[in-house]
């Protein structure tokens, strides 16, 4: 229940910034807060299963995120999977700035 009540939230915020106009110009440091709270919905799921993921870095020039899978993701068949169905669909779907996830 308190994940889709916070997916919800973060959706709604970022979509008065779009609509307000407030997404124009936006910093390194304004997109990685966003997908730091993008992250911190897919976390909870994550941990379920021991494991985590973070952000280590944003290319402004071709939005692409470089993240980090932790703990029990690191070297887990699935990780592919979970990286772009879970990670990568929520964060690209609430920060538009964000093209391609890639893990290091």
């Amino acid at each position: 229940m308190a994940f889709g009540y916070r997916l919800r939230a973060s959706l709604y915020a970022i979509g008065r910034r779009l609509f307000n106009g407030e997404m124009n110009d936006r910093t390194k440091r304004d997109i990685l807060s966003d997908v730091e709270a993008a992250l911190e919905i897919v976390r909870g799921p994550l941990s379920k299963h021991e494991g985590g993921v973070e952000a280590v870095d944003f290319n402004m020039e071709t939005g692409t995120l470089t993240v980090r899978l932790l703990g029990m993701c690191v070297g887990c068949p699935m990780a592919d999977q979970t990286l772009h169905a879970i990670v990568g669909d929520t964060v690209e779907s609430m920060v538009p700035e964000v093209r391609e996830i890639v893990n290091v």
